[in-house]
């Protein structure tokens, strides 16, 4: 049976984009020969990602020891365009960029949404 973890992240915006870093440690990545030689998990594999125009659930499974990863925002402050939003891989980190539809900051949002609260003030 699997354990479910929130990652440790960081939080950046621009006026038309915003950035989560998870930080998981004990993530590798490899290229993989394709089109675009990206690269992808190593040592673990990816369970969950919907980015939606206001949600994002991204989750990363690793096997040894069986652990799941979830990063989830259920209602985002604004919309994003979800076919220009990417998820990146580097060794340690997984880097998620939201590309807003408004060039609105979250920040403001942090007053009055309790989950917005926790997305800038992380």
């Amino acid at each position: 049976m699997s354990s479910e973890y929130k990652p440790a992240y960081s939080f950046e915006e621009t006026s038309d984009k915003a950035t989560f870093v998870l930080v998981i440690d004990e993530l590798s990545v490899e290229r993989k020969i394709t089109k675009m030689f990206k690269k992808k998990p190593a040592n673990a594999t990816i369970y969950d990602k919907e980015i939606g125009s206001q949600s994002l659930n991204v989750a990363i499974r690793f096997n040894q020891p069986q652990k799941v990863y979830r990063f989830q925002i259920k209602r985002l402050p604004t919309a994003v365009n979800v076919e220009k939003s990417k998820l990146e891989f580097e060794d340690g980190r997984i880097i998620i960029t939201l590309v807003k539809m408004e060039n609105e900051a979250w920040k403001v949002f942090s007053d009055t949404d309790f989950e917005t609260i926790h997305l800038v003030k992380n």
